[in-house]
């Protein structure tokens, strides 16, 4: 009889922690979907993931807004923000998006940070962060390359193609980045930095650098981990000393919705006065 009793009691105190458990899991949650940076002139779609899962709809109002850090006054008209406020419904059990279109201004000259809510008739949950605004200055310069005469000329391809061809892809869609360098009358080391384009994320690993008859000067397994995952560039020092030739290659995985600019490779030679060039600049939207 007592190991009867034993067993029914047991069972009720497992069946009690279970419940605790469950009800302790917050049933409505929101998810950021959002770029670690943006540049000047981007149109990223800024996504939140909100997730029910409770036995119950879930419904009610929607409002991002963008505000000056310093200030706290919004800066919704800097970023045409024109649906700060949607309404929305999710099912019980289910997940969905909702996404505000945004137009990154030039010459904003200030820390913005964002700010997102769900209303509902019962409470208010609101979630922020900081928007991270890089400078993009080719808005008044032609999309080919610009080369200079002291440097190597700078050939960018974008799964195979010119840079400068505008491109859609889809959202988890990996991009294969390829760019060649040739050699150049000096012989001088030179800094090569890629500055790598928002809405899309970085496999460090897949990075390649190659010279002459493919021979292998670098990989992704040099830098530290974890280093390039969310960086917006990377820099390398290169010389045609050992070759007339260097390739370099790695692959992005479109990651967040949007267009964003394709910035260029940059290569520059210092001496009495600096020397640059670039390679061409292009567009990519993700959807």
């Amino acid at each position: 009889m007592k190991k009867i009793i034993f067993l029914v009691i047991s069972v009720a105190l497992i069946t009690s922690a279970c419940v605790f458990a469950q009800s302790s899991q917050p049933i409505h949650q929101t998810t950021s979907l959002i770029p670690p940076f943006v540049r000047e002139g981007d149109r990223p779609i800024f996504q939140f993931q909100l997730t029910n899962s409770s036995l119950l709809d879930w419904g009610g109002t929607a409002h991002f807004t963008l505000i000056d850090s310093l200030s706290k006054e919004s800066v919704d008209g800097w970023f045409f923000n024109s649906l700060g406020n949607q309404y929305f419904t999710i099912d019980p059990l289910k997940k969905d998006f909702i996404g505000f279109p945004l137009e990154v201004p030039f010459d904003l000259n200030k820390k913005a940070q964002w700010k997102f809510c769900t209303i509902t008739q019962n409470d208010t949950n609101c979630t922020q962060g900081q928007v991270r605004i890089l400078p993009w200055p080719y808005e008044n310069e032609p999309t080919a390359a610009t080369l200079s005469p002291k440097l190597p000329t700078i050939r960018k391809k974008i799964n195979g193609k010119s840079v400068e061809e505008s491109r859609v892809v889809r959202k988890g869609e990996l991009i294969q980045v390829e760019i060649e360098i040739h050699s150049s009358p000096t012989k001088k080391p030179f800094q090569i930095t890629e500055n790598l384009p928002a809405g899309l994320l970085m496999n460090p690993h897949s990075l390649i650098v190659k010279g002459d008859k493919n021979q292998i000067l670098l990989t992704g397994k040099n830098f530290p981990k974890d280093t390039l995952v969310q960086a917006s560039d990377f820099s390398l020092k290169e010389d045609f000393s050992k070759t007339s030739f260097i390739k370099i290659s790695y692959q992005l995985r479109a990651t967040y919705l949007g267009s964003f600019h394709i910035p260029p490779t940059l290569v520059m030679l210092t001496e009495t006065s600096p020397s640059i060039s670039r390679s061409a600049i292009g567009l990519l939207t993700i959807e």
